[in-house]
């Protein structure tokens, strides 16, 4: 058996901030300019839903300034239904709360885990990619076909940089990265998520 890409496919990215990578990568962007809810078109997505509400610090944060965890407006629900009709990937930080909240399969080892209805999990740092940070990410993918391995390094040596500045860890070991690169993708991650969501739009031939 042999696969063939759909190769006039447009691939879209929701939820992203077109200062990062995107945006030169030949992909369809929806930044804060364009209302990602109103997207309905053919092809397989990236999504980067907003995850403040839904990651390590969400519960912290609504104890102390009452940010509910998980009201983000419906973003993840969103991004989820048109990751499940189109295929393609979603990203989120590790252990992110919205998980258990969807009742989605939680990744296990350092592979891809496969679950139900053409859907794999894994976790990957971004590091291994150039990230600053470790950056351990969850990956949703839906696609005809298995997904392709990535880069599964965990070495903590990569990393130059943290997210918090050891705040709440008390590990001031690495100076911390500025809040407003923290959420942007290395390219090198950008594009294999582009490469990601490309390679589920296969189609597989006898």
């Amino acid at each position: 058996m042999r696969d063939r890409p759909n190769d006039h496919t447009q691939i879209h990215a929701l939820f992203v901030d077109l200062k990062g990578p995107y945006p030169r990568l030949g992909v369809d962007c929806w930044g804060r300019s364009r209302n990602a809810f109103t997207f309905n078109a053919a092809g397989p997505v990236i999504v980067h839903p907003p995850c403040g509400r839904w990651g390590a610090m969400a519960r912290l944060n609504q104890q102390r300034w009452g940010a509910k965890v998980g009201d983000d407006g419906g973003c993840f629900a969103f991004a989820l239904s048109v990751l499940r009709r189109n295929g393609g990937v979603l990203e989120h930080p590790a252990r992110s709360l919205a998980w258990n909240t969807f009742a989605l399969p939680y990744p296990h080892k350092t592979a891809w885990n496969a679950a139900q209805n053409n859907t794999w999990v894994c976790e990957v740092w971004q590091s291994a990619y150039g990230h600053s940070c470790h950056k351990r990410t969850w990956l949703l993918y839906v696609g005809a076909q298995p997904p392709f391995e990535l880069d599964w390094r965990r070495d903590r040596a990569l990393a130059t940089h943290q997210v918090g500045g050891g705040v709440h860890t008390g590990n001031r070991s690495k100076p911390r990265l500025a809040q407003k690169l923290t959420h942007l993708s290395p390219p090198l991650f950008a594009a294999a998520l582009v490469q990601l969501a490309a390679h589920s739009d296969r189609v597989s031939y006898a």
